[in-house]
């Protein structure tokens, strides 16, 4: 029987593993080109066959792009979501714990939740539309990342605030946190919090000793993390459940393309990915993000993998943008996108910003043309970072 006759031959070529095990690699790039290898011998056979039959899962139709579509949604996006807001409600528990008898233990651990809870929101940042992003004034994203505003740095507001917070007598509630603006809250104000102490000292002992000598400090890190924790729960909520207490989850609205501003959903999905990348190099947000923490790089990875999964999906994905392009005959824009986002890697773990920069911005470009054309989408997008 024929490869042209039988579809799950077709499958089993559109999986990475199914090459890649007979390759010995010695890289995650190398097993990436040996990847496109497949994939593009996928597209040739699915050109010879004629990519007709009804059950063939890789034609560039509407109903193949809705297939993919759900795929991001279900696969990429609300896992990341809900991800954040596990990592949110483990923070919100760690720093109770440690709050109960501050040592620099429970400080350690404390702090890694808090890398965990960050990593993950950079997971979510190319995807900064329905939940997180339901105020046209004061998105909630910004209570959570101050930075994506226009890439401005907050870390002497947020310094002032925990320090006149912690000598102050207004009592620490729920109303005082839900007074603060956006500027004072979030991921950075918690990390000026857990990683330096009031003169801006990172040691662990000297940080624990201004927990103990000002209680009050306790005080502000458990509010900021229950005020994280309800913005995270609410993102997720709004995307599997409820949005906007219209009882729908954004996800059904967003499948059937009733977005809040008439977008289509794939427009809408890659005009926030493309405004994103455009955000890390225009703002120069590996310079900025995590500094005190020193977890930059890590959080440029998760969010260039969540980036990537948009067009690739996993190892176990038939119907994805990247498949779809190929049965467009977009294999040589494909391998565009594809080695940028290889550029974007080598940057990171050459921790080289200016190349990681570079990168970024040829994928931006790639997700202003390439992949549009490739797939026949029409996109509105202003050119700037989205903000």
């Amino acid at each position: 029987m024929s490869t042209c006759d039988n579809p799950k031959r077709l499958t089993t070529l559109n999986k990475p593993k199914t090459l890649l095990h007979r390759f010995r690699s010695d890289s995650v790039h190398g097993e990436k080109r040996l990847r496109n290898t497949a994939t593009i011998l996928l597209a040739v056979l699915l050109t010879a066959c004629g990519g007709e039959r009804k059950n063939d899962p890789l034609i560039l139709t509407d109903d193949t792009l809705n297939t993919a579509l759900t795929r991001i949604i279900d696969q990429t996006v609300i896992p990341s979501v809900e991800a954040f807001s596990r990592d949110a409600d483990a923070l919100v528990v760690a720093t109770s714990d440690f709050c109960s008898g501050p040592d620099t233990d429970g400080l350690e651990q404390v702090q890694s939740a808090w890398e965990k809870s960050t990593t993950s929101w950079y997971r979510i940042l190319p995807f900064l539309f329905g939940p997180p992003d339901d105020n046209l004034l004061t998105p909630g994203y910004l209570f959570i990342d101050s930075l994506r505003q226009r890439g401005n740095d907050y870390t002497s507001t947020v310094r002032a605030e925990i320090n006149e917070s912690a000598s102050g007598s207004e009592s620490l509630n729920d109303a005082y946190f839900d007074r603060l603006s956006f500027t004072k809250t979030g991921l950075l104000a918690l990390e000026v919090a857990l990683f330096e102490d009031a003169s801006e000292s990172t040691s662990d002992s000297d940080i624990v000793a201004g927990f103990i000598a000002e209680p009050r400090r306790c005080d502000y890190l458990k509010g900021l993390s229950n005020l994280q924790a309800d913005y995270a729960n609410k993102f997720h909520q709004g995307w599997v459940s409820d949005y906007q207490n219209s009882g729908e989850a954004y996800r059904e609205r967003f499948l059937r393309g009733a977005t809040d501003d008439g977008s289509a959903p794939l427009t809408l999905l890659l005009t926030s990915a493309q405004e994103h990348l455009n955000y890390l190099k225009q703002r120069t947000v590996a310079d900025q993000a995590g500094q005190i923490s020193g977890i930059s790089w890590s959080l440029m990875q998760a969010s260039i993998e969540a980036t990537e999964a948009i067009v690739e999906g996993d190892e176990s994905t038939v119907v994805t943008l990247a498949s779809l392009m190929l049965a467009a005959q977009e294999e040589s824009a494909l391998l565009s996108v594809r080695d940028n986002f290889e550029r974007a890697y080598e940057a990171i773990n050459d921790a080289s910003n200016l190349d990681f920069y570079t990168a970024a911005g040829l994928l931006d470009g790639n997700f202003k043309r390439e992949i549009p054309d490739g797939l026949a989408v029409e996109l509105g997008i202003n050119f700037s970072d989205g903000d």
